[in-house]
């Protein structure tokens, strides 16, 4: 099952927090990721894997993303 389940997930306050406090070289990355994390999220959708090396969320590109759709 995909983690989005047909919906995009929200940004909250506390992802905008979390991406700040913890210094990603890409502030926008980290909003992302926070986002998904809190969310609940199976797999973090992007173009830039190689931002997300870290990432305890599955990592998909977009052609994955389509296909497991």
């Amino acid at each position: 099952e995909m983690c989005i389940r047909d919906r995009v997930c929200s940004v909250d306050s506390s992802d905008i927090y979390h991406s700040y406090d913890a210094g990603w070289k890409d502030f926008e990355d980290g909003v992302q990721y926070y986002s998904a994390l809190r969310s609940g999220s199976d797999y973090l959708v992007t173009r830039n894997s190689k931002d997300f090396e870290e990432s305890a969320i599955k990592v998909v590109s977009t052609e994955e993303a389509c296909s497991l759709l």
